[in-house]
């Protein structure tokens, strides 16, 4: 992800009359555009917003879809319908920020907004992107903006508002449409002239966090929103969403997804068979599942080209169709870099929100990691958060070393901290084929000690599982 001013140019002479010309040959959608399945949402009253404009988020580098999970969930606790709500998926790895810098987006961006507000029978929709995102956005909205008649509706007339996320700056809102700028603490920088700055959050958190919600909804919508806390109905709710190669967000074709009710103490599976059984589709798309907000799951992709890939996340609190699944290869850089055997398992956490280690004012986070093995003896809980992590990190990769095997030494793992918004950490959790014992993660947020999550899964061996946990971003 990306705040940079140097990747913009303003104006691209002769991009609009190529825009244009492809436009009116009937340019068909770009297959790195996802729209995701709306989710049905029983239950809910009729929305108070059910005529707003279709939401779009566009992610940074390094995202997906994922970064607008608990905003999705805010947005539609407020009323706006969830099939309201959009994102615009892309290739967020190193080939993809310097085709989005490119303005290799615009086209695709085009044709999905076209083919949004024509499926809801309107003339714009919202637009958010998220730092290289805000790069994505603002090269589609400065490709072209008219006020005469025009066969086709120019790029930045199909956008009612834009809202930028930690990116783009310019005194200028884009392409002329209103704009809001939002950035993580203080700062001299702005996007046009209305601009919100949040104190004491990082570049992600500034995306995924209730006052950056709270900011965008009142510029969208003219009020405050009433609910900004993400509440849990007792019950069923509705999930879905996409399995990907990550970071190129491209679906895990010809994987199937199993999910799996699991015993929250132990975190091994309560019943013969899974819950479902899921072909994952070309783009990564899966659900929906119904599952219980009471209870946790293990989601279990299995693929011909890699070895069983186990995902832990906290219970579901609301429908949702923006679950990420990210996943890849045996021959992925993640994989191949990860020091793998059949005595230790290897996990690779995330939380879209940083992680902090070293902050001077904000406080630090907690996260606790314990092993229970009769076999190869218990692990005592450990805090994987140092200093050595940093403040921005969203994505620890934790696993036993090479050099000092079967030892927790929490030392720096190699290359995972040379990759942006990562690290790794060297912990042992011992490990058995089949699993005899538990591994217990507990993640303490800053500020808010009572604020704890909680995840039990069982001790795969690394040589034969990955193992992925994801966090909420947000505390309850």
């Amino acid at each position: 992800m990306y705040s940079s001013r140097s990747f913009i140019a303003i104006s691209r002479r002769g991009l609009w009359a190529l825009w244009l010309a492809l436009a009116l040959t009937g340019c068909g959608s770009s297959s790195e555009g996802m729209v995701t399945d709306p989710v049905p949402s029983p239950g809910i009253p009729e929305p108070a917003l059910a005529d707003s404009l279709p939401i779009v988020f566009v992610h940074g580098a390094a995202g997906s879809g994922q970064q607008f999970h608990s905003q999705a969930m805010r947005y539609v606790a407020n009323g706006v319908p969830p099939e309201r709500i959009r994102v615009y998926e892309y290739d967020a790895g190193v080939e993809g920020i310097v085709q989005a810098a490119a303005g290799a987006h615009v086209l695709p961006l085009y044709q999905f907004l076209l083919d949004l507000t024509a499926e809801f029978g309107v003339d714009q929709v919202y637009l958010i992107g998220h730092s290289l995102g805000t790069i994505v956005s603002t090269e589609y909205l400065a490709s072209g903006f008219a006020t005469g008649p025009l066969p086709v509706p120019a790029p930045a007339n199909l956008v009612a508002k834009f809202v930028g996320v930690d990116g783009m700056v310019s005194p200028i809102c884009p392409g002329l449409v209103p704009c809001l700028g939002i950035f993580a603490g203080q700062s001299t920088v702005g996007l046009g002239q209305d601009n919100a700055y949040i104190d004491h959050q990082a570049h992600v958190q500034v995306c995924t966090s209730a006052e950056s919600f709270e900011a965008q909804f009142e510029f969208l919508y003219g009020f405050k929103p009433q609910i900004v806390d993400i509440q849990a109905p007792a019950g069923m709710v509705s999930i879905a969403g996409r399995a990907v190669n990550f970071p190129q967000n491209t679906g895990r074709s010809g994987s199937t997804l199993e999910v799996w009710p699991i015993d929250s103490e132990s975190g091994h599976r309560s019943a013969p068979t899974p819950l479902a059984s899921l072909a994952i589709s070309d783009d990564g798309r899966w659900g929906p599942v119904e599952v219980s907000t009471q209870k946790h799951y293990e989601f279990l992709i299995r693929s011909p080209d890699a070895v069983d890939h186990h995902f832990y996340l906290p219970r579901f609190e609301r429908d949702t169709d923006l679950i990420r699944l990210l996943s890849g290869p045996d021959d992925s850089d993640t994989r191949t870099n990860t020091h793998v055997g059949p005595g230790h398992s290897a996990i690779v956490m995330s939380r879209m929100r940083e992680w902090y280690g070293d902050h001077p004012a904000a406080g630090n986070d907690v996260v606790e990691i314990s092993t229970r093995s009769p076999a190869r003896g218990n692990q005592p809980p450990v805090n994987v958060i140092t200093p050595a992590v940093g403040n921005d990190t969203i994505g620890i990769h934790i696993h036993d070393d090479a050099a000092t095997p079967g030892q927790t030494t929490l030392q720096p793992l190699p290359y995972f901290p040379d990759q942006a918004f990562q690290t790794g950490v060297d912990v042992y959790m011992p490990a058995t084929e089949p699993p005899d014992g538990t591994v217990t993660i507990r993640s303490m947020a800053r500020g808010k000690a009572e604020a704890v999550q909680t995840l039990n899964f069982p001790n795969w061996a690394s040589d034969r599982h990955r193992i992925g946990i994801v966090f909420n971003d947000y505390d309850r």
